[in-house]
């Protein structure tokens, strides 16, 4: 009886033992499936040789001394079915590329689009209208139909007024030609607009500081009330003429008496100019502290005697006084310098 238990309890733990061997076959069995689905998780040392560099990197000794291999070849990814960058298609053909298009003939496309059938003119003025919302890009050829209309049609004041406003660039440190001869132009065809006579003389103070000082004059005339346009020119002209005082009263003048008031303007509307004030106390102060900002004229740096009275006596701003002072500054040139054709004294 005691044999037979021992024998049925022997084949007892013999069954276990094979069910657990059983049981530990197919747990590897379900591991090396897995790692066959996923061979990056292979071991370093089951990778094939073959797949890694066979040259040595270099040491960090031959990096500094410039000794660098001429070619270091590289593996493939592991993972199957991954093509190498070389021979991966382009997703979008060479000709449909941004930097491929000119724009600039898009921008044709689109003018000849938009002004079929236009005159010059009118071409001008439709790109005009559109332009603020096109960041510039219909500028050269506004430009272009303008002067086109201008050329067409120099004695029409309107087409002449549209290309002057193109031109209309404040002269600084220099002249401006082209806007000087199309307000010239417009104030030839309307003697007595304000806008030609302003115009002009932000084109020219800087180059024909006594012309332009005529021109202000009329323009005062034609003003009602305190132009700070005028002020601000009519003190960069006699800065320019070597009158500092004058200048310097002027640019007083305006921001002590008609500043608050604007300021006042300003502070209860809700548009904001920035500091009104800023300009002029920067020219003032430049002024007071000798060093203006705007240098006297070439031909005024020694400026003729009494020119100086002269030129206060056209605080009036009146054009007969402009032309009086043109006259003697004229005269006061030729006396202090003889004429080239007067005979010498050796002949």
């Amino acid at each position: 009886m005691h044999k037979h238990l021992r024998n049925r309890i022997f084949r007892i733990v013999l069954a276990l033992v094979i069910l657990g061997g059983i049981f530990i076959l197919g747990i590897r069995k379900h591991r090396e499936s897995q790692m066959e689905t996923f061979p990056e998780r292979v071991s370093e040392s089951s990778a094939p040789q073959d797949t890694f560099p066979t040259k040595a990197a270099p040491t960090l000794g031959a990096r500094d001394d410039g000794q660098l291999p001429e070619e270091i070849s590289f593996p493939v990814a592991l993972v199957p079915g991954l093509v190498p960058a070389d021979q991966i298609p382009e997703k979008f053909p060479p000709a449909a590329r941004i930097t491929d298009r000119n724009p600039t003939d898009e921008v044709k496309a689109e003018i000849e689009r938009l002004t079929e059938g236009m005159d010059a003119f009118t071409a001008a003025k439709q790109l005009n209208e559109l332009e603020p919302g096109r960041g510039g890009l219909y500028g050269p050829y506004i430009r272009e139909f303008a002067a086109q209309a201008f050329a067409e049609h120099p004695n029409d004041a309107e087409v002449v007024q549209f290309w002057a406003r193109l031109q209309q660039i404040p002269a600084w440190r220099g002249s401006n030609p082209e806007a000087i001869a199309a307000y010239r132009a417009l104030l030839e065809l309307r003697p007595d607009s304000q806008e030609a006579l302003l115009g002009l003389s932000q084109a020219l103070w800087y180059a024909e500081p006594e012309e332009t000082l005529g021109h202000l004059a009329k323009a005062e005339e034609l003003t009602s009330g305190y132009d700070s346009l005028i002020v601000k020119l009519k003190a960069k002209v006699y800065q320019r003429l070597g009158d500092y005082d004058t200048a310097l009263t002027l640019l007083k003048a305006y921001r002590d008496t008609r500043l608050p008031a604007l300021e006042q303007v300003l502070l209860h509307s809700r548009i904001s100019f920035g500091s009104p004030r800023a300009y002029y106390d920067t020219q003032i102060r430049a002024i007071e502290e000798g060093k203006p900002l705007i240098e006297p004229h070439p031909r005024y740096l020694e400026a003729p005697q009494g020119a100086e009275e002269g030129f206060r006596r056209l605080r009036g701003q009146d054009s007969a006084l402009a032309a009086e002072m043109a006259r003697h500054l004229r005269r006061a040139s030729s006396e202090e310098s003889p004429s080239s054709d007067a005979p010498s004294d050796e002949e």
